[in-house]
């Protein structure tokens, strides 16, 4: 009796699986587009960085870096550079003060990604200037679980359903739980804090293939 429920069981949840479907309207589902849609974007959380930067020893700069170096990421060591006036003369000498020059560390470089950046056109500067940009980055987006959706409804063609989600972050580094480096970088701590509570909205529409976000 036993073995024929087991099989009976068996044979249920099998039935079961063979029904889903992509097209269905579910947790399962939207999860998958929603994760698809990230993977497929720069989901990567990270805060602007310059990779070598000198702070004069009297700079407000020095206390927003120094939960930084504390965390290992950078090293400073005391340099002298030239300040130029204002004024472009070159009758007027550059005043050689004493700065701080932070660098970043090995573990620091661990985080560090550069990418390339450009000026807006403007009136004087025609042609947009094209620079490099630092950062570190501490982990990546990512859905944690559906929260809940609305009924799909046809919009233009398509059945589209708004859902609600909560995020999580992958790889999220040690430092970045750091209360005096979140304290400098109140964006990251909103991100770390908020992850697997603070709810998201995305738009999702069903395709002959399933479901997936709607393109914007």
């Amino acid at each position: 009796m036993i073995k024929q429920m087991i099989v009976v069981v068996s044979i249920a949840a099998l039935t079961v699986s063979a029904c889903s479907s992509k097209k269905d309207a579910n947790e399962k589902n939207f999860k998958v587009a929603i994760q698809q849609q990230l993977d497929k974007t720069s989901t990567d959380l990270c805060i602007p960085f310059s990779s070598t930067k000198d702070v004069q020893l009297n700079s407000w700069d020095i206390k927003q870096l120094q939960p930084f170096e504390a965390a290992g990421l950078i090293s400073g060591t005391e340099v002298e550079v030239a300040v130029h006036s204002l004024v472009m003369s070159s009758t007027v000498p550059p005043i050689i003060t004493k700065a701080k020059r932070y660098t970043l560390t090995a573990e620091g470089k661990k985080f560090y990604q550069e990418t390339d950046a450009q000026t807006e056109p403007r009136i004087g500067y025609p042609t947009a200037m094209h620079y490099k940009t630092g950062s570190l980055c501490y982990g990546k987006v990512a859905v944690d679980q559906i929260v809940k959706w609305t009924e799909p409804q046809q919009n233009g063609g398509v059945q589209v359903a708004l859902v609600t989600y909560l995020y999580k972050i992958d790889n999220l580094a040690n430092w970045a739980k750091n209360p005096d480096i979140q304290n400098v970088s109140p964006t990251l701590k909103q991100m770390v804090e908020g992850a697997s509570k603070t709810e998201l909205m995305q738009e999702v529409m069903l395709t002959n293939v399933g479901w997936e976000v709607v393109p914007h």
